[in-house]
């Protein structure tokens, strides 16, 4: 409260976005940056709740942080981008959360979602940047996959990133899962398709 003119006969509550917190003022203080107050007659600001900011004085309320940023401290002025690798799909969010298996952020800091590993790639790890290209004798059929699968018999990969494994062309065949290239069949046998 404060009294506006000498000789007042009542004080007057302090607005909404200012408190007072000493006796005899003839105003209220505007709430500082990083505090807020949504409550006329307040003796003190409060300060913005973890995930969220204020960047002026005399707020009411206080901002979110945007989709891909988060704040994890009370009475801040910024709030801070995810890293590469994290991801925060709300606004007002505290903290960011890391991208599942199978996923990923590629190099953009402040990421609202992860993207799918496409097939042919994996990733094993959470808070990925990156996915990994399958091996050769190894394929993956399917999108957000953490591993690839081994070609089996008669079938190859002979590069990296196949998302399919093709069967041995007719004179050729693979014995063992995982072949990278068929082998020739030997003199007096044949392979058919």
């Amino acid at each position: 409260k404060y009294a506006g003119i000498t000789g007042s006969k009542a004080c007057i509550l302090c607005d909404t976005g200012s408190a007072n917190n000493f006796t005899r003022q003839t105003e209220c203080q505007p709430c500082l940056q990083g505090e807020y107050q949504d409550v006329s007659g307040q003796a003190l600001c409060q300060l913005c709740p973890q995930g969220t900011i204020s960047t002026s004085t005399g707020r009411k309320v206080c901002q979110d942080c945007s989709v891909g940023r988060f704040q994890a401290l009370a009475g801040k002025l910024v709030c801070d981008a995810c890293v590469r690798g994290r991801f925060q799909p709300q606004e007002g969010q505290s903290a960011c959360d890391s991208c599942n298996v199978g996923t990923f952020v590629p190099g953009d800091d402040a990421a609202a979602a992860c993207f799918p590993c496409d097939a042919g790639e994996f990733q094993n790890d959470t808070a990925a940047t990156a996915c990994h290209l399958c091996e050769p004798g190894t394929f993956q059929a399917q999108q957000q996959q953490s591993v690839c699968d081994d070609c089996e018999t008669g079938r190859n990969a002979l590069n990296y990133g196949f998302s399919a494994c093709a069967r041995c062309a007719s004179g050729r065949y693979a014995s063992k899962i995982k072949t990278i290239a068929c082998d020739a069949c030997a003199k007096g046998s044949y392979q058919f398709l």
